[in-house]
């Protein structure tokens, strides 16, 4: 196959829109400390433990998976995790999410992205973590020249950032709610941001389409994605380029610690 025929090849291929994303994994520095937060903050039910690695989710197949390794080392401003997404299936099921985090006091940051409602908080050694529910009734995403543009139902154009309207989202829930509930069995991991050198470099390996104009791609991907129901998908930014957002001002990720 000449270079040519192997370009629209890749230009051609594309996944499945019913793919979704499998489970997260996460290597942690304390596994008995990072089990305990993931089950009473977030209600992770744990599936099963054996040695340093442990499994969780909602009662299905895992979502995350944690690995402890000794001698962990935290490093700013770094490639690597940027946040994980957990989804839920409605405004209730995340309601009860936020009740529970705000009855345990533990900071967070409701933002309302228009087309989503969600929350953002860091774990105890710092993985950014979202919990969110899609509402593609208030709104979408677009592309209007070259750049993603967020449009209410009626036109109006957002930033994407706005506080989340809490009090609102909490007339969801009923009376007999428990927000110490575990998960719901539908929840599942909506997506993964990343934190790269290069984003243009990362989204043409993660595409896998060469010479392909990225504007082009990331029409076609959001097509695909509106299509969908948002099933899953990746999120880059730039390392070096950090922007300040609703949530926490920075992400760290933990790696092992190099030896000299």
């Amino acid at each position: 196959m000449n270079s040519k025929a192997s370009t629209r090849a890749q230009a051609d291929f594309s996944i499945h829109p019913a793919t979704l994303m499998g489970l997260v994994s996460l290597t942690v520095a304390s596994l008995d400390n990072q089990i305990e937060f993931y089950k009473s903050a977030l209600g992770f039910k744990l599936h099963r433990r054996a040695g340093q690695q442990a499994s969780l989710g909602a009662g299905g197949a895992d979502l995350l998976q944690l690995t402890a390794a000794p001698n962990l080392k935290r490093y700013r401003v770094t490639t690597g995790l940027y946040h994980f997404a957990v989804l839920f299936p409605n405004r209730r099921e995340l309601a009860r999410a936020l009740a529970r985090l705000h009855a345990l006091q533990y900071r967070n940051h409701p933002t309302d992205h228009i087309m989503t409602k969600t929350t953002y908080l860091d774990d105890p050694e710092g993985n950014g973590i979202e919990l969110y529910c899609e509402s593609p009734e208030d709104g979408c995403f677009t592309i209007e020249d070259n750049d993603f543009v967020t449009r209410r139902t009626d036109g109006t154009l957002s930033d994407g950032r706005e506080p989340l309207d809490v009090a609102a989202l909490f007339r969801h829930l009923k009376a007999d709610d428990k927000p110490g509930a575990p998960l719901p069995p539908e929840t599942r991991v909506g997506h993964v941001h990343l934190h790269v050198r290069n984003v243009q470099a990362a989204a043409a390996f993660l595409m896998m389409a060469e010479n392909v104009a990225l504007a082009e791609r990331r029409r076609d991907l959001l097509r695909r994605s509106q299509n969908a129901g948002c099933r899953g998908s990746w999120g880059l930014a730039s390392a070096s380029r950090r922007r300040s957002r609703s949530g926490p001002g920075k992400r760290v990720a933990s790696r092992p610690k190099r030896q000299r």
